[in-house]
């Protein structure tokens, strides 16, 4: 075994410690990672599917992209865990090039165009840099549109709500720059 591949596989036991300690809530993910945003001190975000969704489109929207950029290195971070647990170790040193562990937003012209009382669009124009789990990262601009509609929450306030939320689409709505 050369030198350069044990390095590579102490390199992947020290990505999945890190990966279990996140697991197991002390939200530590690789390389720094993004973990879902917990709520501030005094700040009590609530258990309603609305507890996310504010008065106007661009805050639900500034809180949507943070929220679902966590969720894509999420999902990453447990395909990776899963393939270091029940793959042939050689595959997942091949593998693991594509598999990302952190998401950086470097830039964000996205512009919410508000059409009507109701109905709101945002413009996704986002500059960010993937860092992937074999150590490569790059530089990708993000172009998507996010639909939002007011409607009125639990307490019977006006908010906006994101219509369809998903993880952050890195691997279909962005290219490299």
């Amino acid at each position: 075994m050369t030198k350069t591949t044990l390095l590579f596989r102490l390199m992947l036991c020290a990505l999945a410690v890190s990966i279990a300690l996140a697991a197991c809530g002390n939200e530590v993910l690789p390389q720094g990672g993004n973990p879902i945003p917990t709520p501030r001190a005094g700040e009590d975000v609530g258990n309603a599917p609305d507890s996310q969704a504010a008065a106007t489109p661009d805050e639900t929207f500034t809180r949507y992209v943070n929220d679902s950029i966590a969720a894509q290195v999420i999902l990453q971070s447990q395909k990776l865990a899963m393939r270091q647990r029940y793959q042939n170790p050689d595959q997942t040193l091949q593998d693991v090039g594509g598999l990302l562990t952190e998401i950086t937003v470097l830039e964000n012209r996205t512009k919410v165009n508000q059409y009507n009382d109701t109905n709101a669009t945002a413009n996704v124009d986002i500059d960010i840099c993937i860092n992937y789990a074999d150590g490569d990262s790059e530089t990708r601009t993000c172009k998507y549109q996010v639909a939002l509609q007011q409607g009125e929450n639990s307490k019977g306030e006006s908010v906006w709500y994101v219509i369809n939320p998903d993880a952050f689409p890195v691997f279909s709505n962005c290219t490299v720059s």
